[in-house]
């Protein structure tokens, strides 16, 4: 049986790409008896669905050079 540790690995390899039958056996047994690793996968799918989602709009969004320049420069004061 996996730990819970192993589980929340294995659950962000299978979102990265397919795993191998006998790991997703584990995976889906594990989920079956463990209330929070359950959590933990529908809060990855539902990040992953929204990540899809937003890179999608934004797909037709530019940003003018002026705009690059002030949100670089943001990030560059925050982690400073």
């Amino acid at each position: 049986m996996l730990s819970c540790k192993n589980i929340t690995e294995l659950a962000s390899t299978r979102l990265d790409g397919r795993i191998l039958w006998y790991r997703k056996m584990e995976l889906t047994v594990h989920l079956m008896m463990c209330k929070r690793c359950r959590c933990y996968v529908k809060q990855l799918n539902f990040l992953q669905k929204a990540f899809k989602l937003a890179n999608e709009k934004a797909a037709g969004v530019f940003l003018s050079e002026d705009a690059r320049r002030r949100i670089k420069q943001k990030l560059n004061e925050v982690t400073k």
